[in-house]
């Protein structure tokens, strides 16, 4: 997980124009799902700071990181569409306030969001029907903890063996999953 190791020094150590430029570069000679999901949820990241009235931005800025986004959300609708992470991505992102209108605007929402998000939960219901992971989607974007408390062992073993399978790292898209769930 080279790409991991390296995004999460940037990360801490970068500006963001720097991690843009990284991601963008490994853009463009390996696509797969994991590099998929980074791009999105690095990109819809940069762009709530920015939205949230950060001065530091450069010219252009918040086009890069919003034209990013949409080429992987497009790339990953096109070729990553059953990648468990890619997936839950997206339904995560259709269901909550913060991040659904950049969704909305995406090739994922031509048909309206409200199918999007019915076609994507029906999916990921067909691909993985016993992920604890995405039943818990609701509670995790509106933000409701009680779910901790009322999981069992069994499920909350379900989860930690779903978690290990993504084989998740120290890069914030990858602390942020795993936070969502503790």
């Amino acid at each position: 997980m080279e790409l991991k190791a390296e995004l999460t020094y940037l990360e801490q150590n970068k500006t963001r124009i720097e991690v843009y430029t990284y991601l963008r570069s490994q853009w463009i000679n390996n696509r797969d799902a994991c590099l998929c999901v980074l791009v999105i949820d690095e990109m819809v990241n940069y762009l709530m700071l920015l939205e949230s009235g950060e001065n530091n931005i450069t010219k252009d800025e918040y086009s890069l990181y919003k034209n990013f986004f949409e080429e992987a959300v497009s790339y990953g609708l096109d070729n990553c569409i059953n990648d468990k992470l890619f997936l839950w991505l997206m339904v995560f992102y259709l269901s909550a306030v913060g991040t659904y209108y950049y969704i909305i605007e995406t090739a994922l929402c031509k048909n309206g969001p409200s199918k999007a998000l019915d076609e994507l939960c029906a999916k990921s219901k067909h691909l993985f029907p016993q992920s604890i992971m995405f039943r818990l989607i609701h509670d995790i974007q509106s933000g409701n903890t009680a779910w901790k408390s009322k999981i069992s062992d069994a499920e909350y073993s379900h989860l930690k063996q779903e978690l290990d399978e993504l084989d998740l790292q120290g890069n914030y898209t990858d602390r942020r999953i795993v936070n969502f769930f503790q």
